[in-house]
């Protein structure tokens, strides 16, 4: 988003701030979890997290099956 922003392309920036809005906004909307939060992160870096530490466990296979069609598409529609 900078750099478009800095080559003064602001219609490129533009879209990266308003993905950038939507993927803020769903990740805000799944909660403050720390087992979810890193979830969502490894999903979205590719970079693995690791396990929450005890007592508290990883997210579901359900919770992650739920977010990562959405998390694909945001990646997918904005930062490609």
């Amino acid at each position: 988003m900078l750099e478009a922003f800095a080559n003064g392309d602001l219609s490129l920036a533009q879209k990266y701030q308003c993905s950038t809005q939507e993927l803020i906004s769903f990740f805000m909307a799944q909660g403050f979890g720390v087992a979810e939060t890193k979830a969502i992160v490894t999903l979205l870096s590719g970079i693995p997290m690791g396990p929450p530490r005890l007592p508290l466990s990883s997210a579901s296979e359900e919770f992650i099956a739920s977010v990562k069609p959405k998390l694909e598409s945001l990646k997918n529609c904005c930062y490609s």
